[in-house]
């Protein structure tokens, strides 16, 4: 019983890990944004669920996003610089999957 219960769980992370894919850009200038349709790596971030990507000169910046729907903008936080960002929805573009 334990090793199906074993092998179930490393099924579904694996299965996690293949299926990550982003879902949505912002280009801003020579910056780049991308959202991910995966949790966010940061343990310490809880109200911002989702893995951003910040990209800007050949450097990678990981972080967190969460979508406010009232307001129609996305949240982002990123810990290197510990910036937040705020940008209007309508800046992003939905990434189309084939």
């Amino acid at each position: 019983m334990f090793s199906k219960t074993l092998l179930l769980i490393v099924t579904l992370l694996y299965s996690a890990l293949v299926y990550s894919f982003e879902v949505a850009r912002a280009d801003i200038g020579s910056t780049r944004i991308s959202l991910y349709n995966e949790p966010c790596a940061l343990s310490s971030i809880i109200n911002l669920p989702g893995r951003a990507v910040w990209l800007d000169k050949n450097k990678i910046y990981e972080g967190c996003f969460g979508v406010d729907q009232v307001l129609g903008v996305v949240v982002l936080y990123f810990m290197e610089d510990r910036s937040i960002t705020i940008l209007s929805v309508d800046q992003f573009v939905k990434i189309a999957r084939l």
